[in-house]
């Protein structure tokens, strides 16, 4: 993109103009506020890359909608399940690698999803042990992520995990 012959911006601030350009041009929300003259310029650059892709999209050429007919007292629903903040919590266990740390300190795969369990339970519906184990037996479908049968899993392997994670705290943080 030319900036312009009159563009008089800082070298230094450049970084910042184009973070908050992609900010714009991604509707991310910025934790710092930016400089009033960044802001505004990064609004009309923004603006200009937005016409510009925008001209360079062809139309396509629309397809006739297809309809189905669904008969809605037809379907049924077989224990239907949560899975979307599981799913966001295991991932992020697993980009942490918590889940290959728990195993170097010699935790058991029973003990393993328990504690990650646990760990969703905590963050999506906080509450006791009892709690959890309700809600992974019965409304979570964290144990189809991690291929593991919580219906299986007593109460008491809860409380376990629990332990199994405030005694190795240090060890867990350390990483």
């Amino acid at each position: 993109m030319n900036l312009g012959s009159d563009f008089k911006l800082p070298k230094e601030d450049w970084k910042q103009l184009a973070n908050c350009i992609e900010e714009i041009l991604t509707e991310q929300q910025s934790i710092f506020e930016y400089p009033k003259k960044i802001r505004t310029l990064a609004e009309q650059y923004a603006k200009r890359i937005i016409r510009k892709q925008a001209s360079m999209i062809a139309p396509e050429k629309a397809s006739p909608p297809e309809y189905a007919t669904v008969d809605l007292n037809s379907i049924n629903n077989e224990s239907p399940r949560t899975v979307g903040a599981e799913y966001i919590i295991y991932e992020t266990i697993k980009l942490l690698e918590l889940d290959k740390k728990l195993v170097e300190l010699g935790l058991k795969s029973v003990d393993i999803a328990a504690v990650i369990g646990v760990l969703c339970g905590r963050m999506i519906v906080p509450g006791s042990e009892r709690s959890t184990h309700y809600w992974l037996q019965n409304i979570s479908a964290l144990g189809e992520l991690l291929d593991f049968d919580f219906s299986l899993v007593t109460l008491d392997r809860f409380y376990k995990a629990s332990d199994h994670l405030l005694k190795r705290k240090e060890k867990i943080e350390d990483r």
